[in-house]
């Protein structure tokens, strides 16, 4: 702000007026040198960065996972109660009308013994009801009784012989009740899970264990996104056990799960396995290798990685104007630290790898060669 002197205009003044004036002339001078700019210079941040290049890596995926059962039944009582007794556990082999629990059944006893006596005296009115629909039978031409009571006789034959039905329909129900009380195994397999023990309250329907079903296994990978659409490509992989590499076999691609778990962001791969050997038992740990690279993929430290809009993305130092780009980027696989990436970058392009979750779009920065 240019500088002018108020002095010569204040001396002109009466003399009662030159102390205010003097104190507008100091306020205006102040407030002009309140608009002085101040210029303040932020120094580029020192990042470390990797030159990326194409090529084909020679990568492999490692998956790593577990053989389970191809199918598992969850059994469970088909009735309320007190379970009393297990006869089976974790790792136990079952085979199908096996009992595996059951349940108090003093009640469903009850039931059933009430249940019989109704059906015994229903059968008494039926065969009372009929003895005496004989009897008007054979009075009737004699003109002994009465068409009606002829009638009432048969009407009477006639209910008692619903009721017994009905009470022979509550003691097959009754008697399903009381089998419902013994757990039985639908199937032939493993227990692999036990939900429930003795002396807890079960409800119908309630899961008690888990069956898997003998002979058709699985193996089961969770895996990123990314991998997961690479698997779609290949339908056949070699699995190989964790603990001997020597055993292997071929496993067909079965289904990848629609949606991500919400936990680990993973989406599950099932892969059936064809004559897969003894050793590959349920729970064993086994592995499969997916290759990947190409020239058309570039391999960059897992420390790169950030996120742009929820999708990957990475830093590229714009080397012109020393400023930072932030990239969106399709990655191919990942690697155990490091990731290849077949979309967004070019071959010579600096990615800063060290520190991106502090940086911003952007920002000037200082590379390591320029130091």
């Amino acid at each position: 702000m240019p500088s002018y002197s108020f002095i010569p205009l204040i001396a002109s003044l009466p003399f009662w007026r030159r102390g205010s004036a003097l104190v507008f002339a100091l306020a205006l001078q102040l407030t002009g040198c309140d608009n002085e700019p101040v210029s303040r210079h932020v120094p580029p941040r020192p990042v470390m960065t990797t030159e990326v290049s194409a090529g084909n890596h020679g990568g492999q995926t490692l998956m790593t996972g577990e053989i389970l059962p191809h199918e598992e039944t969850i059994i469970g009582f088909r009735t309320d109660g007190r379970m009393v007794k297990r006869l089976t556990d974790v790792g136990q082999s079952v085979v199908a009308g096996q009992v595996l629990a059951e349940l108090d059944d003093t009640d469903l006893c009850n039931q059933y013994r009430s249940a019989q006596a109704v059906v015994q005296e229903a059968g008494a009115s039926v065969r009372l009801a009929e003895i005496n629909l004989r009897r008007m039978t054979l009075l009737a031409p004699q003109g002994a009784v009465a068409r009606v009571q002829l009638d009432e006789a048969r009407t009477n034959r006639d209910t008692a012989t619903a009721k017994l039905q009905s009470a022979q329909a509550d003691l097959s129900s009754a008697t399903d009740r009381l089998g419902y009380a013994r757990l039985v195994s639908p199937v032939t397999g493993v227990v692999t899970t036990v939900s429930a023990g003795p002396g807890q309250v079960v409800t119908t329907g309630q899961e008690i264990l888990r069956v898997a079903q003998s002979g058709a296994r699985d193996a089961v990978f969770s895996v990123p996104g990314a991998l997961a659409d690479t698997l779609k490509q290949q339908q056949t992989l070699t699995l190989r056990m964790a603990d001997n590499p020597s055993v292997s076999v071929t496993g067909t691609l079965r289904d990848i799960s629609p949606q991500a778990d919400t936990q680990t962001r993973t989406w599950r791969v099932r892969y059936d396995l064809e004559n897969a050997p003894a050793v590959m038992a349920m729970g064993a740990t086994v592995t499969g290798s997916l290759p990947m690279g190409g020239s058309d993929v570039f391999q960059v430290p897992a420390s790169a990685l950030t996120r742009k809009e929820q999708k990957p993305a990475v830093f590229v130092v714009d080397t012109d104007k020393n400023r930072l780009r932030l990239t969106p980027v399709d990655i191919a696989a990942y690697m155990t630290d490091s990731v290849l990436i077949r979309k967004g970058l070019t071959a010579g392009e600096q990615v800063v790898t060290a520190g991106v979750s502090q940086l911003r779009d952007g920002e000037n920065v200082l590379t390591e060669d320029q130091k």
